[in-house]
């Protein structure tokens, strides 16, 4: 993987909750609650399209009394997926989450994807509580003027 700045060295989560874009609604669902997740990337041939979440299930499939069966994930994703380079900022990072709505951000490039940040992460990090590494991690970062 290549070099990461300092705050997603931090927030990253490496791996990629993906599926498929020809998967059927149902599976995903199925894939969400597996995985314990509220959203995923939407790939063709192990690139990103776009990102299915749970409200566009429920918006776009559920409330239309659509089958599940029936639709693919390609068309109830988001596209494109919310996405940063691997030297995002964390303004850069919460600017995207707040005009995009997206609680989850894939971190990629052009070689690949390489993790995700979550709301939550980026909640635990700038409140300070949740550990020392992250306290640690803070002054670094504040430090090195990120």
């Amino acid at each position: 993987m290549p070099e990461m700045g300092s705050v997603l060295s931090i927030l990253m989560k490496p791996g990629v909750p993906t599926v498929e874009a020809s998967s059927s609604v149902l599976d995903v669902t199925r894939t969400m609650k597996h995985k314990g997740v509220r959203n995923l990337f939407v790939v063709k041939d192990g690139k990103p399209l776009g990102v299915v979440r749970d409200w566009d299930i429920i918006t776009n499939v559920v409330a239309l009394h659509l089958d599940p069966a029936a639709i693919q994930a390609r068309q109830v994703m988001y596209t494109p997926p919310p996405t940063v380079g691997l030297n995002a900022s964390l303004g850069e990072i919460t600017k995207l989450m707040a005009e995009t709505g997206a609680r989850r951000i894939l971190v990629a490039d052009k070689s690949g994807m390489f993790g995700t940040v979550t709301a939550g992460d980026v909640l635990n990090f700038v409140s300070g509580i949740s550990s020392k590494a992250y306290g640690d991690a803070l002054r670094k970062i504040r430090e090195q003027g990120a």
